[in-house]
């Protein structure tokens, strides 16, 4: 299990030609543009990579996704709100998702308050994570005639089906490692001097539709491999914050090695 890789990926931007896009810096030496910009696409993915071994050891990451893994577990116990109070997710009577996204960040701001810090890492997870939450509901068709709870638990009972927490897996690390390499490489370029960033909304648009194709293009080799684990593990002996924690640091060495291999667009 988890060894699988989703074929040859479809062609999208080398990462440096990506990187290209947010530094658009006009070197004295025009020559030295392909060699400057190589170097930074490679030490901002070297630099994502250390924070990705930083964020497994603190597992604020794991937790992150263990909570979502709850969630979509949530509609296939007998109450589906019990499941979540127990969880620590309190829902007002008729909830809304934009109740469940609240109660959500509610439940990961206490959780890592009572351990007294938060990565960074952990940090962009929590986002990665209301931001997958809110995507995934926006995507559901609506029932007019449904209240709000009942059309919100309908949603996350399809959440719980393997090939759709596979597609929900893909979209979190995918937006995850999307804020990752764009933080990462907005510190390593600091204005001044020759370096010209992104300098408008048209500019930053084009750079943050890339960095998002190229995360989620990359991010495909989690799916089938989030699916199989997602619907093993709850079968065989329950997600828990341990086997979760397994799960992430695996996935995350191999989403490393699948960017490390898109640097020049393999």
């Amino acid at each position: 299990m988890g060894h699988t890789r989703l074929g040859r990926i479809p062609t999208t931007r080398r990462w440096r030609d990506v990187v290209a896009l947010f530094n658009s810096a006009s070197p004295p030496d025009p020559s030295n543009r392909s060699r400057e910009i190589a170097l930074l696409a490679a030490s901002t993915m070297r630099a994502a990579a250390e924070a990705l071994h930083a964020g497994v050891k603190d597992g604020g990451l794991a937790y992150v996704f263990y909570v979502l893994t709850q969630i979509a577990l949530s509609a296939r116990r007998s109450e589906p709100r019990e499941a979540l109070a127990n969880l620590g997710i309190a829902l007002p009577s008729d909830p809304t998702t934009l109740d469940l996204t609240i109660a959500v960040h509610h439940l990961l701001d206490k959780h890592f308050g009572a351990a007294g810090q938060k990565s960074d890492v952990a940090e962009m997870a929590q986002l990665a994570m209301g931001e997958t939450l809110a995507n995934y509901l926006r995507s559901r068709p609506t029932d007019l005639f449904a209240s709000s709870e009942a059309q919100l638990f309908r949603d996350l009972s399809q959440l719980g089906t393997q090939r759709t927490f596979g597609d929900v897996a893909r979209f979190f690390f995918s937006n995850f490692m999307s804020r990752m390499l764009g933080f990462y490489l907005s510190k390593l370029v600091m204005p001044g001097g020759e370096q010209r960033l992104v300098h408008g909304a048209d500019d930053l648009t084009k750079f943050n539709a890339e960095l998002r194709q190229h995360t989620f293009q990359r991010a495909a080799i989690i799916h089938q491999f989030a699916e199989r684990w997602f619907s093993k593990t709850e079968f065989e002996r329950g997600i828990d914050p341990g086997n979760t924690r397994r799960f992430v640091a695996y996935a995350c060495k191999k989403l490393e090695a699948e960017f490390f291999q898109a640097m020049d667009g393999g």
